[in-house]
């Protein structure tokens, strides 16, 4: 009988010790599993305001004075064009007008589908937040405003984009910037064969849709969009990813 307690004893005391392992190991997943989703969710909003600021494409490519007929390339997913002239606005200053399609449209703004930069009507524009203030008064969604003996009604005002997108210094020196006017492509058409300005080209991509050989062909001053890498900021606060193998191999032994 005192045998027979004693082993007892010993099997309520390996049970208890086996049930205190396994609510530990659980805690401690549980606890590295929500820090990992946690640093994961970190990440995308990092990743999302990397994407805001410095686009979304994963390279660039500038292309000085590809003439009248720039509205022709065609975008497909992977890759877009973006094509601008710089025209003379008032009080001696100067403004680049342009037009954006479908697919530069999500590298250059990610999450903001609701504009359709590439079907504008041809006496529709968008302005940014700052060709707004500075040329046209402050115009608003509705507005009317004139340039270049032109009338457009202004379909909505976005925010500044472009400006710390990657580019060398020649093409800081040429002001090869996106434009701060967007205009359909008939209406940009028609004012670069009025005005006899050359226009420029800039080409975003993205390596994660298309193969680089894509771009083999293509002309033009090419930069990779370093700003938007995310090592560092992973090694920081992301958790290695044999983290996975070690919890389900943890699982896979407390289940047995």
């Amino acid at each position: 009988m005192i045998r027979f307690c004693a082993v007892h004893k010993s099997i309520n005391f390996h049970n208890k010790l086996l049930i205190t392992i396994i609510i530990s190991f659980l805690t401690i997943i549980c606890a590295v599993s929500t820090i990992r989703i946690s640093s994961e969710a970190y990440l995308e909003r990092i990743r999302l305001s990397k994407t805001q600021t410095y686009g979304a494409f994963t390279d660039i490519i500038y292309q000085n004075d590809v003439g009248n007929e720039s509205n022709e390339a065609k975008s497909f997913a992977g890759i877009g064009y973006i094509n601008a002239c710089l025209l003379d606005a008032a009080d001696n200053q100067v403004l680049i007008i342009g037009t954006i399609d479908q697919e530069a449209q999500a590298l250059s703004f990610p999450g903001q589908e609701s504009l359709n930069l590439s079907q504008l009507k041809n006496d529709a524009c968008v302005l940014t937040q700052s060709v707004s203030n500075d040329y046209f008064n402050g115009a608003v969604e509705g507005s009317v405003i004139n340039f270049q003996n032109r009338q457009y009604v202004v379909e909505a005002v976005i925010d500044d984009y472009g400006y710390l997108w990657t580019r060398g210094e020649a093409e800081t020196k040429a002001n090869m910037f996106p434009p701060g006017l967007i205009v359909s492509k008939q209406a940009f058409r028609e004012i670069i064969s009025d005005e006899s300005r050359p226009v420029t080209r800039i080409i975003l991509f993205d390596g994660n849709v298309l193969s680089d050989s894509m771009l083999t062909n293509i002309d033009g001053k090419r930069y990779p969009n370093h700003n938007i890498y995310m090592q560092k900021e992973e090694g920081l606060y992301g958790l290695p990813k044999s983290f996975a193998i070690v919890t389900m191999i943890v699982i896979v032994l407390l289940a047995v």
